[in-house]
């Protein structure tokens, strides 16, 4: 299986810094590649699916400007688990 790179977008082109959205995109760590049909689930179990290009356009204001643990699942890859074995990563959200 392959490994998933996980990686916060802070600009996402097109976006006007006076926006509420933050981006996230998940990609192969092999090819650099966008991975569609990811999930990622927060601690209180809001759920953000990836597009085609791997990416997730977040607007949750109590999120924002703030360190956001992911749960991360995905069909044939895998994300590198915690200490506590749980597979996800930690990224902070920006608005932008």
């Amino acid at each position: 299986m392959r490994i998933l790179l996980f990686a916060l977008v802070c600009a996402l082109p097109g976006f006007a810094a006076e926006t509420e959205y933050a981006g996230v995109r998940v990609v192969d760590a092999a090819t650099g590649r966008g991975i569609p049909l990811v999930e990622l689930t927060t601690v209180n179990q809001l759920k953000f699916v990836t597009d085609n290009a791997g990416y997730v356009a977040l607007r949750e204001p109590e999120l924002m400007n703030r360190e956001v643990f992911f749960h991360v699942f995905s069909h044939g890859y895998e994300v590198k688990k915690d200490g506590f074995g749980i597979a996800g990563a930690k990224v902070r959200l920006e608005a932008g």
